[in-house]
């Protein structure tokens, strides 16, 4: 068994990351690198489908908003898909190209009618490959201009704001090129990585914001109950 599933998961993803993009100069690192970001990534599949499934029966509204999935399976050529990103845009990291092959497009946004506080931060990565080369090209567009924004980033999540239906920054994203096996999530509160981020949102059962008291709102405003309890029926990753 490997240390990942005997659950060293931690330290693992530590000397995977740490390799930077070093992982991928060696084929036999970048093999089990690349097993234990699968690994992690169906994980985190069965959490969202849990998710997805329990929600509702606790009082949560899902509204995404029009048009977009609360949750949409990677279609059937995703890998063929994300090789057209990856010519374009240059490598993404491992944890963030996992996710869209095993999980896919996932936007918990909604609200429940017992809660009084707003910013959940609920959990969204919606990227798909198509916005992707969209959102390249204008960026290509933008170079040497007024509207050059630097290093290209792939925004995957509205803020914490926006998704409270406040006007409010940019979005979350991770830059590229980046060949490592993990990225530093830019705007976001906690100023962590994809995987870590990820995991935050699993413990809080896909609402990382009732961890932070954020724009003081929250108050005397306590976590339900259920929400813990559900997180506990979650798989770490």
């Amino acid at each position: 068994m490997s240390r990942y599933l005997s659950g060293q998961r931690t330290q693992v993803w530590t000397e995977i990351t740490s390799l930077g993009e070093e992982l991928r100069a060696d084929p036999s690192t970048l093999a089990e690198a690349t097993a234990v970001v699968d690994e992690t990534m169906m994980r985190a599949r069965r959490n969202v489908e849990r998710l997805i499934d329990r929600l509702p029966r606790l009082g949560y509204v899902f509204e995404p908003g029009d048009g977009l999935p609360v949750f949409e399976p990677p279609p059937s050529d995703i890998g063929e898909r994300l090789d057209e990103v990856e010519d374009s845009v240059g490598a993404i990291p491992l944890a963030l190209r996992f996710w869209f092959v095993r999980v896919g497009r996932v936007n918990l946004t909604g609200c429940h009618p017992e809660w009084g506080y707003s910013y959940t931060d609920p959990l969204v990565v919606d990227a798909p490959p198509d916005y992707i080369l969209s959102e390249f090209e204008a960026w290509k567009a933008d170079r040497d201009t007024e509207w050059d924004q630097g290093s290209f980033r792939i925004n995957f999540a509205p803020d914490v704001l926006h998704k409270a239906e406040v006007s409010g920054g940019p979005p979350y994203s991770l830059a590229v090129p980046n060949g490592g096996a993990d990225g530093l999530v830019l705007w976001e509160t906690h100023q962590t990585t994809f995987v870590n981020l990820m995991r935050l949102s699993f413990e809080w059962a896909g609402f990382p914001g009732w961890g932070v008291d954020q724009f003081g709102e929250q108050g005397t405003a306590e976590p339900p109950g259920w929400l813990g309890d559900l997180a506990t029926q979650l798989e770490p990753i």
